[in-house]
C-alpha cells in the first residue's frame, strides 16, 4: 500500500494530494512515558519470565498537517483497540502540557476525512 499501514491511510493521502494539502507521514514519534526500573513478573509467549523493567511508551501519529495558524495531528483509525485508547488519553495529556496550540483529530470514515479537508483545514 505505498508505504501506509491501511487502505484508509492511503486514501487520506490521495484525497490531500488532490487538495493540495501538503503532509508529514509519520515523521514525529512521541514519548508517553518514560522507561523506568520496576520488578514484575509477566507471561512471554510460553515462557513465566521475571522481569526488571517498563519499558518506554511511545507513540507516531499518521499524518503531521499545518495551515497558516495551526498543527493538526491525524490518526485514522478503523478501529478504536484497548491499548489505543490508552495511548489516545497519554498523548492528549501530553500535548496539553506540551503543545497546547497543536489539534488532534480522529478520523474514522471517508465522511471524517472529506469534512476535515472541507470544514476545518
Amino acid at each position: 500500500m505505498l508505504g501506509f499501514r491501511s487502505k484508509l491511510e492511503l486514501r487520506f493521502s490521495i484525497m490531500l494530494k488532490e487538495a493540495k494539502i501538503a503532509y508529514e507521514y509519520e515523521t514525529e514519534k512521541f514519548t508517553l512515558m518514560d522507561k523506568f526500573k520496576q520488578e514484575h513478573w509477566a507471561r512471554f509467549g510460553k515462557k513465566f519470565k521475571r522481569l526488571e523493567s517498563v519499558r518506554t511508551v511511545t507513540y507516531t501519529p499518521d499524518f503531521i498537517i499545518w495551515n497558516k495558524k495551526q498543527k493538526f495531528i491525524i490518526e485514522i483509525k478503523g478501529f478504536r483497540t484497548d491499548s489505543y485508547k490508552i495511548k489516545m488519553k497519554l498523548f492528549l495529556n501530553w500535548l496539553r502540557l506540551n503543545d497546547p496550540e497543536a489539534i488532534f483529530v480522529e478520523i474514522n470514515t471517508i465522511t471524517e476525512m472529506n469534512f476535515f479537508i472541507n470544514k476545518i483545514y
